[in-house]
């Protein structure tokens, strides 16, 4: 029945989905593209998304036959959003939709869609309130579509994308308060692509200045064999600009303790040293 819905809601509609390449705007890029009149996929470019990101979206859409288009925008040059503070996301998300909403409006496309779900308001997100001031619709929180149906139906309808791991921008990995540089972003990229070379699929490297703390996915934590590549990965992110590497024995997507803002992360984690 969600799926019907959806069609009721995307039928005849001359659409924008703001796409990413995730399971969530995927889903909503080929639900568009069947029931409606006209839809694009949007995707924005910036500093604070991985490359690898941006490729596998492009390399997925095109396998699914989208019509696609591509906005730059130098998110570092958004003051509120170079500051990093509590509220960055709410300024990231405004500057994102409000330059995907002008394409779309250049492109003759009447609405952008978004593909927000209900899981997702469960969590701290500022950026979910700049998507309602500027009126980018959401199908899924309107049928109420969460993150396992959507993975559920992605898998039913053949998307191979329907079991790929969350993933966010690279702001996210610096707490807030440390400002956000070009250079601190490329650090973080070149190490997370070098942990994807790995063969890792759930993770994140958390950067406290010249310290990298990596956090595993639960399953992938268990399996670590330190032994094998620990001395890569150090000379690798030494190699970044890195001086100590850190794993955290709490697994990513467990609870942790709220961040103190006003004291830098690593003080209150629980760590071990790859060397």
């Amino acid at each position: 029945k969600e799926i019907a819905r959806l069609e009721e809601i995307l039928s005849g509609r001359r659409i924008a989905v703001a796409y990413s390449g995730g399971v969530d705007s995927t889903l909503l890029a080929v639900l568009a593209d069947k029931f409606s009149k006209v839809s694009v996929a949007l995707t924005v470019i910036s500093p604070l998304l991985p490359k690898r990101q941006v490729q596998g979206a492009a390399s997925m859409a095109r396998h699914l036959h989208l019509q696609t288009s591509a906005v730059s925008l130098d998110l570092l040059s958004v003051p509120e959003v170079r500051k990093n503070r509590s509220d960055r996301c709410y300024h990231c998300k405004r500057a994102m939709y409000l330059m995907l909403g002008q394409r779309a409006k250049e492109m003759g496309l009447e609405s952008l869609l978004d593909g927000t779900n209900v899981d997702d308001i469960d969590e701290a997100r500022p950026g979910l309130r700049a998507l309602r001031e500027l009126g980018v619709e959401t199908p899924f929180l309107e049928v109420g579509l969460g993150k396992a149906a959507i993975r559920s139906i992605s898998r039913q309808i053949g998307l191979p994308n329907w079991n790929l791991p969350s993933n966010s921008c690279l702001a996210t990995r610096i707490p807030f308060g440390r400002h956000l540089s070009l250079s601190r972003l490329t650090k973080v990229e070149k190490a997370e692509s070098l942990l994807a070379n790995l063969g890792y699929r759930v993770f994140r490297v958390r950067d406290h200045g010249d310290i990298a703390r990596i956090e595993l996915g639960p399953q992938e934590l268990e399996g670590t064999n330190l032994g094998q590549l620990r001395s890569q990965i150090v000379q690798r992110f030494q190699e970044i600009g890195y001086r100590r590497v850190a794993l955290d024995l709490t697994p990513y997507g467990e609870a942790r303790p709220k961040p103190d803002h006003n004291q830098a992360r690593e003080n209150s984690t629980i760590r071990k040293d790859l060397y």
